[in-house]
């Protein structure tokens, strides 16, 4: 079960995997039984990953060590714990993280043997009393490419009493979904699943479902997702639907010039996020419109993030322009 490197430490927003190292495991895990301090605890969680990693030449596989074991038992106690839902959700994303290999010069990867059984772990917070742990145990999945995964993910989508928690197993299940897909040659289960969450009335459920329908549908999202964008009276929709355009894999001018229309968006979240995709996107036509966003927008916060954007914008297209 492998993670895409950059793509999922991006969206975690968490750091490559180190070289593997020696960690004191023992005070990690007395910081984990006795704190309340939730950074102690994230910081914990942390450090205690790295004692999950091996770093090993390309083509071998690495063991797992006593310090590992313990490092993982303790980190499996504690989200099990029901103790400091912060740390909790945040530890369920490092044990998330370990499916990350990382690879090094000349010919070294670092990768955890643990990578199955951390799973494992997330996989059991799926049915914790707590629909934020749920939802940070699905959300820890992001990335994965495993039909396993796949099937928990929908399952969790279609069981799940809770919108938060069905909200981030479709938000979660992009790259899972696709394994499965690939090894089952079956679709239509998601695509069910897919569209009960977008008649949803809760906009959790409607803007996982809308991002789920994208990458399950590539570019023939377009047009489903370019309705709710336009026309869905709940601004967090809209936004979702804006977003959900990255996760089709494919787009053409039509799009960003959609895109760009929605800068007139009445909602600030909105033009935000469609500032955002346009900047993902490359779409340089849309600087003049962003610049005239930085002098005219009704915020000031919002008139600086207009800038923020067309600056970057405007950065990346002198790096890449032909000499």
């Amino acid at each position: 079960m492998i993670r895409t490197l950059v793509a999922a430490a991006l969206l975690a927003g968490l750091a490559l995997p180190a070289s593997a190292k020696t960690v004191d495991v023992s005070a990690y895990a007395a910081t984990l039984q006795h704190s309340s301090n939730s950074q102690q605890l994230i910081d914990a969680c942390r450090n205690l990953t790295s004692a999950l990693y091996v770093t090993v030449p390309i083509g071998t596989s690495g063991q797992s060590s006593p310090n590992g074991d313990a490092a993982l038992a303790a980190m499996t106690k504690f989200v099990q714990s029901g103790h400091n839902t912060q740390a909790r959700v945040r530890c369920a994303r490092y044990l998330g993280n370990i499916s990350l290999v990382g690879m090094e010069p000349p010919n070294l990867k670092t990768y955890s043997p643990y990578a199955d059984q951390a799973i494992a772990v997330l996989f059991a917070l799926f049915k914790d009393r707590d629909p934020l742990i749920r939802a940070g145990a699905a959300n820890a999945l992001w990335g994965i490419r495993s039909p396993a995964v796949g099937q928990a993910l929908l399952h969790l989508a279609n069981t799940d009493p809770s919108p938060i928690v069905v909200g981030a197993a479709f938000q979660t299940m992009f790259w899972a979904m696709k394994a499965d897909i690939a090894a089952n040659h079956d679709a239509q289960a998601y695509d069910d699943s897919i569209a009960r969450g977008l008649r949803s009335i809760d906009s959790d459920v409607v803007v996982g479902a809308l991002s789920a329908y994208g990458a399950l549908h590539g570019f023939q999202a377009n047009s489903v997702l370019r309705t709710y964008a336009a026309s869905d009276k709940r601004p967090a929709v809209r936004e979702g639907a804006i977003a959900a355009f990255e996760s089709m894999m494919e787009w053409n001018k039509s799009i960003t010039d959609f895109l760009e229309s929605r800068l007139s968006d009445p909602d600030i979240n909105v033009r935000d996020r469609v500032m955002l995709e346009l900047m993902r996107f490359g779409d340089y036509h849309a600087l003049p419109a962003i610049q005239r966003l930085a002098k005219t927008a009704p915020t000031a916060q919002e008139r600086a993030s207009a800038a923020a954007y067309a600056k970057a914008m405007m950065a990346y297209e002198i790096r890449n322009r032909p000499h």
